[in-house]
């Protein structure tokens, strides 16, 4: 039986990576939630191999990251995550180095994805920054869906407003020629007409 396969973050650069090579079983679609798709540049990349020589044991966090990063506007979503003993709340930098190296991945599959998919991304998301997010936007198949959630941050299933991710899920799974309920669709063209991938932005 056909099924759909979701990726929330790391778990949608899985996703993608799964859907540009998709396995022997049948999948009938692909729906990526805030997908951490972002190619590092090169001096980044660098710098990153460096310390991971000379100190691959760092644990690196959330502290280290200069300027402000809210996952959601969802408080409570919040406390508990801090609170979930299964919750990572550092990674040891060959770790990091890892997930860096399969972001890049998640974004280099873009063109290659050949099953109907839904992206959404939100427009506040201060996890995946803009640019990243227009780049793998403007390289998936003309048939991809695109889906912008005004408001919606990096974790858009947990925000107060995640009601509407949920239901252009629902909606594109059930009815995929409607346009999606929440508006995306015309939030995503009139988003990506405003050139969010330029790095003056």
């Amino acid at each position: 039986m056909p099924l759909y396969v979701m990726g929330e973050s790391m778990g949608g650069a899985v996703t993608a990576l799964l859907a540009s090579n998709p396995p022997d079983f049948p999948i009938k679609g692909v729906i990526l939630v805030s997908p951490a798709v972002w190619q590092f540049d090169p001096l980044s990349r660098l710098v990153l191999e460096g310390l991971d020589i000379l100190a691959p044991d760092w644990v690196f966090t959330g502290a280290h990251v200069p300027g402000e990063h809210v996952a959601t506007n969802n408080i409570a979503a919040l406390r508990r995550l801090y609170f979930d003993p299964l919750t990572l709340h550092g990674f040891r930098l060959d770790t990091l180095r890892g997930l860096v190296t399969l972001m890049a991945e998640g974004q280099k599959s873009a063109p290659k994805i050949n099953l109907p998919s839904l992206v959404l991304y939100g427009d506040r998301d201060q996890m995946v920054p803009p640019e990243p997010m227009a780049r793998f936007w403007q390289n998936l198949p003309i048939s991809a869906r695109k889906d912008l959630i005004p408001g919606g941050h990096h974790l858009l299933l947990r925000d107060l407003g995640g009601r509407n991710a949920i239901a252009d899920i629902a909606s594109w799974i059930l009815t995929p020629d409607k346009l999606l309920p929440s508006g995306g669709d015309a939030a995503a063209a009139a988003w990506v007409a405003g050139d969010p991938g330029h790095p003056a932005l």
